[in-house]
């Protein structure tokens, strides 16, 4: 899932504020914490794990300014009357991706978009929180079955390829679980989320 970079050469894993090795995610690769110094940490920083522990994606918040002009072009022009307020840069299986949070009188959506090789920017997802109307019955029941009695936090519309897929935040006792789910109720994955001094590490349940 996610992207960044700079370093530092006297780094180590507990300069990250998170308890990587508590959690025994082994040794981060060096790009990663490069990355990590080169956006705002403090903001929220995201580790994304397979089963087996290792780092498929990372993704950490960045400033309007720091996003590629074209990057910023491209998400405005899907909704014009909006104001960039941020973003996030977003490494997943070595793909970089940029994502552009846009602020329309009060109601932020997410842009994410992708260069090809040839530099053409093009948008791969847009995400936003979702209405409760609009939410299929299907999706909320799956989400409260789905692990256990627990709380729904929030949920997002996620459209990619035009394909809506929700995205449901849910506290099942101490842990947190970022659920994907498609309109028949089908789940698509599970990620679980552990928090940390500077962000937050996933980890695939």
């Amino acid at each position: 899932m996610l992207t960044h970079r700079l370093a530092l050469a006297s780094i180590a894993l507990f300069t990250l504020g998170c308890g990587v090795l508590q959690h025994d995610f082994g040794r981060l690769d060096p790009q990663v914490i490069e990355f990590a110094h080169q956006v705002d940490t403090t903001r929220g920083f995201e580790l994304a794990l397979d089963d087996d522990a290792r780092v498929v994606g990372y993704a950490g918040a960045i400033t309007a300014a720091q996003l590629p002009g074209l990057a910023r072009d491209t998400a405005l022009a899907l909704a014009p009357q909006a104001v960039v307020r941020g973003g996030s840069r977003i490494i997943e299986w070595k793909r970089e991706t940029w994502e552009v949070e846009l602020d329309r009188d009060g109601a932020r959506s997410f842009v994410r978009v992708r260069f090809d090789e040839e530099g053409v920017p093009h948008v791969v997802q847009t995400r936003r929180r979702a209405d409760d109307a609009e939410v299929p019955a299907a999706v909320r029941t799956r989400a409260q079955a789905e692990a256990g009695a627990g709380s729904i936090v929030a949920i997002e519309a996620v459209e990619a390829d035009s394909n809506v897929v929700y995205h449901v935040t849910k506290t099942v006792g101490s842990q947190t679980l970022r659920l994907a789910i498609a309109r028949d109720g089908t789940l698509l994955e599970t990620l679980r989320i552990v928090r940390c001094g500077l962000g937050v590490v996933d980890a695939s349940r």
